[in-house]
């Protein structure tokens, strides 16, 4: 029989920042598809750790259809928007580039946790997963959410 404690439960991934606390994941995490970095203030909310990373392209995408793809002028907004909800908080990082360009800044075994919720195409999360496995510290488990 398999035991999960009460703590280890969510409903929404609105939780995942206690999640987090309450696994002592308190070093460094990243979110991979940022969008208007509504998430991303969650996160930031609830989650009490170290630094959070947060790593998107914003920028337009003409082969990629998915009603997230907007225009570069929003796309631009967007940006702006996040860096200024974190302006006076200096333990998020914007990275503004491609996820394969951002894994590349990383050692090994340097986060804490990664979120995933970018280009949703097969080959994309195939990508993003091989290109950030080993930037996670250890893997105990792979969430899949759809919200």
């Amino acid at each position: 029989m398999i035991t999960i404690d009460k703590e280890l439960l969510i409903s929404d991934r609105c939780e995942f920042g206690t999640l987090f606390n309450n696994l002592n994941l308190m070093g460094y995490g990243l979110e991979i598809g940022v969008f208007e970095g509504i998430f991303s203030e969650t996160l930031r909310n609830k989650w009490k750790g170290k630094t959070l990373h947060l790593v998107d392209r914003w920028v337009h995408d003409n082969g990629y259809i998915d009603v997230s793809n907007k225009s570069n002028e929003e796309f631009e907004e967007m940006f702006l928007n996040v860096n200024k909800k974190f302006l006076h908080d200096p333990s998020v990082i914007t990275h503004r580039m491609l996820s394969l360009d951002a894994s590349r800044l990383f050692s090994d075994n340097f986060f804490d946790w990664i979120y995933i919720d970018a280009d949703h195409s097969y080959d994309a999360c195939s990508n993003d997963l091989r290109n950030w496995y080993n930037k996670l510290k250890s893997v105990e488990f792979i969430l899949d959410m759809i919200t």
